[in-house]
């Protein structure tokens, strides 16, 4: 695959299954997507998960439906050096979607919301989506719970963020969770349970919209992918096994 700084006539936002669920919440959702962990570094990009463990990595969304095709790849590595290289032209073209992603919701009696994250986890790619876009509403799940504690002052009042849970994480996701003050994520494999560790867990599959989740409850989301990537997922530890 040849890949280019700056991809010609391409979109830089989407949608996706889950995220087009949330319109029976009332919700229109713009799904932006970079490449996930290392996918862009054979093409001269960066990790762009740099907490990923390796179950996160074997349970990736890249894995499922069509995300897997060649052509959804190149998309995704195209539009994340373009971004790595030309970060003020992207953001630039990035408002222009978000500004017509609004107008559209507005027609259909919606409200805005946008995913910067949806396969990627950079903090500071969504802060300034969030500060040049004070007039919508932006979230994602994270795993990179040590970096937004740090930075926790930074986080936009726009901008609502879940802890996603991993088997490398996992302790200090307990933690956080404890204080009863974020929406968390799992990934089950098998029967959804309805409280785990304690906390009650909700159906992440009906929709994508986790804001709806008080504070202190866990989105519960299902292992999807290959055969190999779902038993490498399981064999880590990152998909909790119910059955």
């Amino acid at each position: 695959m040849k890949a280019t700084t700056r991809p010609k006539r391409q979109r830089l936002l989407g949608t996706n299954a889950k995220t087009l669920k949330s319109r029976k919440t009332g919700a229109l959702v713009a799904s932006h997507q970079l490449s996930p962990a290392k996918e862009s570094v054979p093409f001269g990009g960066v990790h762009m998960c740099p907490e990923a463990s390796q179950g996160c990595t074997a349970g990736c969304l890249k894995n499922a439906g069509m995300n897997v095709m060649p052509t959804h790849l190149s998309a995704r590595v195209r539009r994340t050096l373009y971004w790595l290289r030309q970060p003020d032209q992207y953001h630039t073209q990035l408002n222009k979607e978000l500004g017509a992603h609004k107008r559209k919701a507005g027609r259909l009696g919606l409200e805005p919301w946008a995913r910067p994250n949806t396969l990627s986890d950079q903090p500071e790619l969504a802060i300034r989506c969030c500060e040049e876009n004070t007039d919508m509403e932006f979230y994602d799940y994270t795993k990179r719970l040590k970096w937004w504690i740090k930075n926790l002052h930074r986080k936009p009042d726009n901008y609502f963020l879940v802890l996603s849970r991993s088997e490398s994480n996992h302790n200090r996701w307990l933690e956080l969770m404890n204080t009863g003050e974020w929406v968390g994520a799992v990934v089950f494999d098998g029967p959804m349970p309805s409280t785990w560790h304690g906390f009650p867990v909700v159906d992440g599959t009906t929709d994508d919209s986790v804001w709806l989740s008080p504070p202190g409850t866990i989105r519960g989301l299902k292992l999807i992918g290959t055969n190999a990537a779902k038993q490498a997922a399981r064999e880590s530890g990152f998909a909790i096994i119910t059955n």
